[in-house]
């Protein structure tokens, strides 16, 4: 059986380290730390029984962070969620081409908002944490850096996508 991006359900095969990039093991690390976070929280607030303020707030922007990183995992692996129902009962070269589009429109949405959070951080950073003296705009910056890993993935399978059509 030919394996392409538009073929059914397949199972996935066996994944090794070499198979994880860079936005895996800092998508990760925050996940770690919003663990940690927010087992403190669950910790001082119901062992000790005095909550630690900063543990809300943190474990908030954590998820955030977590989301965004997350996501250009997605954006990779192409297991964002989209539908795909009307482009599988077309047949297969009208389908890639359709999929080439929709990745072009994606990617162009991405790179809309890297440009929005690029106007959004140098506004934001006058604001700090609550509950620590952190400016908000590290965690846009956080934003922005996930942006951009979705941008340049999802520009990296419509290349792909290209070349599969070429041949």
């Amino acid at each position: 059986m030919e394996q392409n991006a538009f073929s059914e359900f397949e199972p996935e095969p066996e994944s090794c380290l070499r198979d994880y990039k860079a936005e895996d093991w800092v998508a990760l690390t925050a996940f770690s730390v919003l663990a940690l976070t927010v087992f403190a929280q669950f910790f001082s607030r119901y062992v000790l029984g005095s909550s630690l303020g900063w543990t809300e707030e943190v474990s908030r922007y954590l998820m955030i962070a977590v989301g965004f990183l997350g996501a250009g995992m997605g954006v990779r692996k192409n297991t964002h969620i989209f539908v795909s129902l009307f482009v599988r009962l077309l047949p297969e070269a009208m389908a890639a081409k359709i999929s080439i589009v929709c990745h072009v429109i994606t990617s162009l949405f991405f790179c809309v908002l890297v440009v929005f959070a690029l106007q959004i951080i140098p506004r934001i950073h006058i604001y700090v944490m609550a509950s620590m003296p952190v400016p908000m705009s590290v965690l846009y910056i956080i934003v922005l850096i996930g942006l951009l890993v979705m941008f340049v993935r999802n520009v990296q399978e419509t290349l792909q996508l290209c070349k599969q059509v070429r041949k």
